[in-house]
């Protein structure tokens, strides 16, 4: 089976992060596996790398134990090593379309440019669903779908007909004006299939339409899905925006 691959880095995101692949693992039936990136040494030493190595062993080996008390032994995820970059390390993985890759929102730095310079380039050259979480995670009780072009709906409509991962949950779909029709007929399919729709559908630009949302209890349970098409400069963009200025976890659907 295709693994969910969380990326862990010691950081404050690295808690939500297993408590996003316990509940990923749980609802897929998958194995997990616990990927830290080694940075270059700043000073080039290896001294120093090793140290950075031995460090990232220990927090694997920890994060790995709560996984597995949190669990109560069902998870025993496997603890790998890569050199940077991210994406080179998760190309490596071979972890493919069925596939998720887990990442924390902010990583290593809690500022706008710790998120572009670890987000970007993994969305422009995305292979497999992307989960962005921050924060606290709690699992999910509603989606949101986010749609920015015909193509990036489909993909998440093919998305959430193949997969178990948010079965069940009430949706509201938001996306530009033009794809009104389109947003219509997915609210049916999207009913068909399981998933209520009891509002419909909201138009008009992103994010713009989530930036009032406020980081209550109700909104942090709630994640959003958008797909990523043919268009990853312009589609980064735009989820670099939402997850700047919104308080929920991001699945990002190739």
């Amino acid at each position: 089976m295709t693994p969910i691959t969380a990326c862990v880095d010691g950081s404050a995101a690295t808690r939500a992060v297993c408590d996003a692949a316990f509940w990923a693992s749980t609802r897929l039936g998958k194995p997990l596996t616990l990927l830290q990136v080694l940075e270059p040494a700043a000073d080039g030493s290896g001294q120093q790398q090793l140290l950075a190595c031995k460090q990232g062993e220990i927090l694997l080996q920890a994060t790995g134990q709560h996984l597995m008390l949190l669990s109560e032994g069902a998870i025993r995820p496997c603890l790998i090593q890569r050199p940077a970059p991210l994406t080179a390390a998760l190309q490596a993985l071979q972890v493919g379309r069925s596939g998720l890759t887990i990442i924390g929102r902010h990583g290593c730095r809690t500022h706008c440019l710790g998120l572009d310079r670890h987000l970007q380039p993994l969305i422009r050259n995305l292979q497999q669903p992307l989960l962005v979480v921050h924060g606290r995670f709690s699992p999910p009780a509603a989606l949101q779908v986010l749609a920015s072009d015909r193509p990036a709906l489909e993909h998440v409509m093919d998305y959430l007909g193949q997969t178990p991962l948010a079965t069940g949950l009430p949706c509201q779909l938001y996306g530009t004006p033009d794809l009104e029709p389109a947003l219509a007929r997915a609210r049916q399919r999207l009913e068909a299939i399981g998933y209520p729709c009891p509002a419909p559908p909201i138009c008009g630009a992103l994010p713009a339409l989530l930036t009032g949302q406020t980081a209550t209890t109700e909104q942090a349970c709630t994640l959003q899905i958008m797909g990523i098409s043919g268009q990853p400069t312009a589609e980064s963009g735009l989820a670099l925006d939402i997850l700047r200025h919104t308080p929920q976890s991001l699945l990002l659907v190739p």
